[in-house]
């Protein structure tokens, strides 16, 4: 049987290996496919971020939105919900989370399993790290996508290379997911 080559290129390196390897591959994707995306509110940031997750999903054939609905929508005594619930039961007295939406997160995973997609939420408070913040996707161990959580800054963005448009209260995300969003209020 081959060696599994995508195991061998992290099985031999230190942790700080990883995170110099990870910066590295984060910044060649920022600096080389990312663009900025402008919006006037935090709600409207989030639903292209989450409509942006679906169509990453969905180039890799799982279809995010249809499995969290199905499993959302199973009454409490089905067979599924009542599996969850007994494999969970540690987790179910703090009422964080319904066993329709644990099971939602079992079923993503396993599907993202299948086709090697590995989902990352990522949060970094220090201030030199901030940029790094949000949701890394993972193929074959190599990032594939990647969202920056929504951000603000002072200042404007470039409207062109020449013109910077001044951006009081908009809201940024970068992300080198391309496809087009759309993006319905």
């Amino acid at each position: 049987m081959a060696e599994d080559f995508r195991r061998d290129a992290t099985d031999k390196m230190t942790f700080g290996e990883m995170k110099k390897t990870d910066i590295d591959n984060l910044t060649l994707v920022m600096n080389n496919q990312c663009k900025e995306y402008v919006f006037n509110s935090l709600r409207e940031a989030l639903k292209w971020t989450n409509d942006a997750m679906q169509g990453i999903y969905l180039k890799f054939g799982i279809d995010k939105d249809k499995i969290i609905q199905q499993a959302l929508a199973y009454p409490d005594d089905h067979f599924m919900v009542m599996q969850v619930k007994k494999e969970t039961e540690h987790l179910l007295p703090t009422k964080k989370y319904k066993p329709q939406q644990l099971l939602a997160m079992k079923l993503l995973d396993k599907r993202m399993k299948d086709v090697d997609l590995q989902a990352e939420d990522r949060q970094y408070d220090k201030k030199e790290d901030r940029w790094r913040t949000g949701h890394y996707f993972y193929h074959h161990n190599e990032i594939a996508y990647f969202i920056s959580a929504p951000y603000r800054r002072k200042g404007g963005h470039y409207q062109t290379p020449h013109i910077i448009v001044p951006a009081f209260g908009k809201w940024f995300i970068q992300s080198n997911w391309m496809e087009p969003v759309k993006v319905v209020s």
